[in-house]
């Protein structure tokens, strides 16, 4: 592997991941996971080490977020809970949501801490409102344990598994201004990327070293299957499949419709499965790879094909999302099915 195919593969690794959930109520719940934590760390009369500490402790949580998190997280639903929004989600994370999984912070939903998140909602503990920025993606949580005057505060910006700062009871724990950028925080746009040389990639990169990115099939297709075989939202990808012969046609396009759509039913409906998400959007990483991964099941296309098509699709819509940012007014989607 020479320097610049590790480079390139670092990117990859950065921008492709997976994510449970809707990525925007996501950041929220990634913003007070490590808000909560820190006050288990810090806060006098917390009991970390008791299972149930999180479930029955009185939190107060106070989230403000930039008006595309606001906007996207609106009617999306939550994994495993049936309910939709910010406010399920943060209560989510201060239940059970663990910082260290990044994108995957609720990966300990169980229907117990639902219920214990679902009471913090209903007892009007949890607030959310539009923050004074001028970030398009930033997430400010603040968490406080009722009738203690501790409180610890998460800040995600710019990326949504980006936390930038962190406090307890006023004082900054950690921030991520000054200094030399990291690898994580190197902007796309810095790696200098052109469609000519991420062709060049795909096709000669050794296979061995990107057959990783067939975790998009292991991912995606989950969430495809689930979405066909369950009565998801609007069932999109259920009706197009159901009626692939009578009224869409049975030709690949409809097909790699059909299934795509599925998988993003599933996970806009609260799917407890993971997405293999691009830049950040969980969406964004079905449709880079659906409609791939639907080709080449439909003509019988080998693994080391399939990876170097998705290498180029992954890349494609990870070099346009450089000029754009991770938020924008343009659906994720446009950029995406450029790259399939």
């Amino acid at each position: 592997m020479t320097e610049r195919e590790a480079e390139i593969i670092g990117l990859i690794h950065r921008e492709v991941k997976p994510a449970l959930g809707c990525t925007e109520p996501i950041a929220v719940a990634l913003a007070v996971a490590k808000a909560v934590e820190i006050l288990a760390e810090k806060a006098s009369g917390c009991e970390p080490k008791c299972p149930l500490w999180r479930r029955t402790e009185p939190f107060k949580v106070d989230v403000a977020v930039s008006g595309n998190i606001l906007k996207n997280g609106m009617g999306v639903g939550i994994p495993g809970t049936g309910m939709v929004g910010l406010s399920i989600a943060a209560a989510l994370g201060a239940v059970c949501g663990e910082s260290s999984f990044g994108l995957e912070v609720l990966h300990g939903v169980c229907p117990e801490a639902v219920a214990a998140a679902k009471a913090l909602v209903e007892k009007k503990k949890v607030s959310v409102r539009m923050a004074d920025t001028d970030k398009t993606l930033f997430v400010k949580a603040t968490v406080s344990i009722e009738g203690k005057e501790d409180s610890a505060t998460a800040t995600v910006e710019d990326a949504h598994d980006k936390i930038v700062e962190t406090s307890f009871d006023g004082e900054a724990l950690s921030s991520a201004g000054g200094g030399q950028k990291t690898e994580d925080e190197r902007p796309t746009l810095d790696y200098h990327l052109t469609v000519k040389e991420i062709l060049s990639f795909a096709e000669t990169v050794a296979y061995d070293d990107i057959a990783f990115i067939l975790d998009d099939r292991k991912y995606n297709w989950a969430l495809c299957e689930e979405g066909l075989s369950g009565d998801y939202g609007l069932q999109v990808g259920k009706t197009i499949r159901r009626n692939q012969k009578s009224v869409f046609g049975d030709d690949f396009m409809s097909y790699a419709m059909g299934v795509t759509a599925a998988a993003s039913d599933a996970r806009m409906a609260g799917c407890t499965l993971a997405a293999m998400s691009n830049s950040g959007s969980g969406n964004q990483g079905i449709t880079v790879s659906m409609p791939v991964i639907a080709y080449s099941r439909r003509y019988k296309i080998g693994d080391e094909k399939l990876a170097r098509a998705l290498i180029l699709s992954n890349l494609i819509a990870i070099h346009i999302k450089g000029y754009l940012g991770k938020l924008s007014a343009l659906c994720g989607c446009v950029v995406a099915s450029t790259g399939s």
